[in-house]
Order: structure tokens, then sequence, then C-alpha cells
């Protein structure tokens, strides 16, 4: 994971590398919190970064977990999880440092991205040649698929803006 910065005395970029490798694995999907810790995987576990100590926490153990998403108005992160098998989508309350489960179908559910109001959370369901965008509602876990059926679609994503 790289810092790149502008210093404005010298008119040149600075790029500082904040972790390599991490217990012998690749760093990926890092997502910079507002305070400046950044949340990654590596390795199949998610961790967090202190930049203000330069040390690295271990924030899932025992599991396989990847592609975290943060929101800073829930304070929290959703990420895929393997569970028997099948990916399911996870809860983390970074406050609270807890985990919960939110999806529960035989089917893997991946890439979770969180509203940025943090009521729903878009994920991707593997449905065998096919995979679709799902749109889940946190609280009542009402499901809508946003993907026309009989398509292959990946990586969702919200808009900054709409925050309803």
């Amino acid at each position: 994971i790289w810092c790149c910065s502008y210093d404005p005395v010298v008119r040149m970029t600075r790029h500082n590398l904040l972790v390599d490798r991490y217990n012998g694995a690749p760093c990926a999907s890092p997502n910079l919190l507002p305070d400046g810790t950044i949340i990654f995987c590596a390795g199949g576990s998610l961790y967090s970064y202190d930049p203000s100590t330069k040390q690295v926490h271990a924030m899932t153990s025992g599991c396989y977990a990847v592609s975290p998403s943060y929101s800073p108005e829930m304070h929290a992160v959703v990420y895929a999880r393997r569970v028997n098998g099948i990916f399911q989508i996870y809860w983390y309350d970074c406050a609270r440092k807890t985990h919960t489960q939110v999806t529960t179908g035989s089917r893997d559910a991946v890439d979770p991205a969180l509203s940025p109001c943090g009521n729903y959370v878009a994920y991707v369901r593997d449905e065998g040649k096919t995979a679709s965008i799902i749109v889940e509602h946190r609280g009542t876990h009402v499901q809508h698929r946003i993907t026309p059926p009989g398509t292959r679609c990946a990586y969702p994503a919200w808009s900054p803006i709409y925050t309803d």
C-alpha cells in the first residue's frame, strides 16, 4: 500500500511505501478512513493499518475474508467471508469490533459495497453462469435484484452523492 503526497516546497510528489506484503501476501482492496487508518485484506484476512503508530492489527482471524468496503456514516465495514464453502456478506462494527453475518443464501455473495447512508449493501450473487447485483436492506434483509436476469455483473459501487 503506497501513500502519494505532494510537497509544494520542492514541487514534487512523494511516494511512501506503507505496507508492502503482510504475512507474505500482497495487500489488496485498501479503504481509507477519515482518521487516516487504512483497512485492507491480505492472504484472506482483514487488517487495519494505523499511520500514527505504523502498526497493523488483525480484524479477522480463523476465517477467509476479502473485499472490505468502509462506510464513514456507520463507521463500519462490509466484507465477504467464506462460511462452509460459500461466501457470505458480513458487517464489522469498527467501534464495537463485532462481526455480524448479513447474507445467508446458498450461493456466493461477494464484492460488497455499503451505501453512503449505511442502510443498504450492494453485492454480487453468483448464480452459476450468471451473476446479479443485489441490494439488501441491512435491517430488514429485503433484497432487490438491480441487474437484468441472464447477465454476468460484478463490482457494484454507490454514488457518494445519494445519501437517503
